[in-house]
């Protein structure tokens, strides 16, 4: 039940400038690597009339639908006040090719800034580096990309995984059946609260996990894809990972099928 540690890559050598403190919460932190960012002396030309773009790669689930609801709200007061003037909204439901055309079109229209959940955190760096180009700083929400060129605002995902899945296995006594619900397939937030988790159940000799299934964060996909986990194993299953908003889904899939909780 021990969370390992190991700090990202550092090719720049931040991370060696930070206190023992603050390194703690870069833990296991990857594919990302930490890099002194080319944004620290940006200064925009414009104070007041900003264009504002927002790429999502989703909407399927109630945490998106609530962020898009809180940003429609934000921009509305900010527009009152003169401060933004225009809020673009992109949405490419999960395909890669889509949103990457979806960010070079807002590019074209010169918006000044650009919000991202990218789907992939590789997939969209091309077309990252040319919003560099065009001097439009990109800031990613909940979903960090290995490109040098965005700002990444996000969860430490890969300890809030580790955390959840240490306590986890302390309630299950340290043995048993685990099956994890994920979130969005391939989805950098997803992954990093994968990684972290398995990373504990990998130092328990006595943990297996018997199934890995994509819950898509939404409670009907995530009963779903637990019932189609617990339709090919029939043995005891001691433990059951979710990464949030589908744990309602799962006990109901238990219930549905008279498994015990």
């Amino acid at each position: 039940g021990q969370i390992p540690f190991k700090l990202p890559p550092d090719p720049s050598g931040v991370l060696k400038t930070l206190p023992q403190s603050v390194l703690a919460a870069y833990n296991n932190y990857l594919p990302m690597s930490a890099i002194k960012s080319p944004w620290i002396n940006f200064k925009s030309k414009k104070t007041k009339g900003f264009v504002i773009g927002y790429s999502n790669s989703y909407s399927g689930n109630y945490w998106r639908a609530d962020l898009l609801s809180e940003l429609n709200h934000d921009f509305a007061i900010a527009k009152k006040s003169g401060l933004v003037s225009k809020f673009i909204v992109a949405d490419s439901n999960l395909n890669n090719a889509v949103q990457i055309q979806q960010v070079r079109s807002m590019i074209e229209q010169h918006v000044d800034l650009i919000l991202a959940i990218p789907n992939s955190s590789t997939a969209m760096n091309g077309v990252f580096a040319q919003a560099y180009k065009a001097g439009i700083p990109v800031v990613t929400i909940d979903a960090p990309t290995t490109s040098p060129y965005t700002i990444d605002v996000d969860n430490q995902n890969w300890m809030t995984g580790a955390l959840a899945g240490a306590g986890l296995v302390k309630e299950m006594n340290y043995k048993g059946n685990v099956i994890m619900v994920d979130g969005l397939a391939g989805s950098p937030g997803s992954v990093l609260l994968h990684n972290g988790a398995a990373s504990v159940f990998a130092n328990c000799p006595n943990i297996k996990v018997v199934a890995s299934v994509p819950g898509n964060w939404d409670e009907a996909d995530s009963k779903s894809a637990t019932l189609e986990a617990l339709s090919t194993h029939p043995e005891t299953i001691n433990g059951v990972y979710g990464q949030g908003g589908e744990i309602l889904g799962a006990v109901q899939a238990f219930q549905q099928t008279g498994r015990p909780i």
